[in-house]
């Protein structure tokens, strides 16, 4: 699949209204042996523009995909790019750890659209876009690494800091930007997952192990689940020893209360969206 397929997938999806028209009109029609495929395919180009963008980039035979193991300088992938020949790619999409990196502005020297998957991210950012969000977690660790706080007051210190992010989603059409930690950064739009990424990151800086637990309703099958953050602590100065998990978005800034509609479907709504019909199961900490 290169780009051209990818086009021409663009072109079709554009003469349907929304995916039960996709589906009525032509997955009944012509039933393609990749129905499903292209019914996903569908979602994520009707979702989010920069989604579908990471996706047609990261599966095109156009692109040229690196990844840089541990130990591996920028000028280790200029050396590997050299074995390629690059007149065959419209695009390089590199996968970096989020650490600092030196030269990294020496990949220009390609001479191609160069983008940079973080790992565990799903998502590619700039050259330009990874810059500026290391500079922005390298200030706050530079800020407090003097302070010679326990792992206990460095967790809290993080939490603090990203719980007090304005729940933002940005609509359906920022899914991405929501949450892959380089856009949340440049974009303010930020939800569970996005609390997460960029709080885990912010205790990675400091070296304290931070994972990231995703869950799931098993009555709301076909929505998306919600994301907290697990960590081992072990604090000699407060004699705290043990798992825990932190929910930064349940916390954060925001004017939401989870509600039930008639539908008996549980949602979060902006206060001034609650229907006479709702029924309040609880607010945000930041409402009370």
């Amino acid at each position: 699949m290169n780009d051209e397929y990818f086009d021409n997938l663009e072109n079709l999806f554009r003469r349907y209204v929304d995916l039960d028209d996709f589906k009525k009109n032509y997955i009944d029609v012509k039933n393609p042996k990749n129905s499903e495929g292209l019914i996903d395919q569908f979602i994520r180009f009707n979702q989010d523009p920069l989604v579908w963008k990471y996706c047609r980039f990261n599966d095109s035979s156009d692109t040229l995909k690196i990844t840089l193991k541990d130990n591996y300088k920028i000028s280790d992938i200029l050396e590997f790019a050299r074995h390629y020949d690059l007149s065959k790619y419209k695009r390089i999409i590199i996968t970096l750890k989020n650490i600092d990196y030196e030269n990294i502005e020496s990949l220009e020297r390609l001479n191609k659209d160069v983008y940079i998957n973080l790992y565990g991210n799903q998502g590619i950012c700039t050259i330009d876009q990874f810059k500026n969000m290391r500079s922005f977690l390298n200030q706050f660790k530079d800020q407090y690494s003097s302070y010679n706080l326990s792992p206990l007051e460095l967790i809290t210190l993080a939490y603090d800091f990203t719980k007090f992010y304005l729940y933002n989603s940005g609509g359906n059409k920022n899914l991405y930007s929501s949450r892959v930690i380089t856009k949340v950064i440049e974009s303010g739009y930020i939800v569970c997952v996005g609390y997460c990424k960029l709080f885990c990151q912010l205790l990675e800086e400091f070296g304290i192990e931070a994972n990231m637990l995703l869950t799931k309703s098993k009555e709301r099958k076909d929505e998306l689940g919600h994301a907290r953050v697990l960590i081992q602590i072990n604090d000699d100065k407060y004699n705290v020893s043990g798992i825990y998990v932190f929910d930064p978005t349940w916390d954060s800034e925001r004017n939401m209360v989870l509600v039930e509609g008639n539908d008996k479907k549980l949602r979060y709504k902006k206060s001034s969206d609650i229907l006479g019909s709702d029924r309040i199961i609880e607010k945000m900490p930041s409402t009370m």
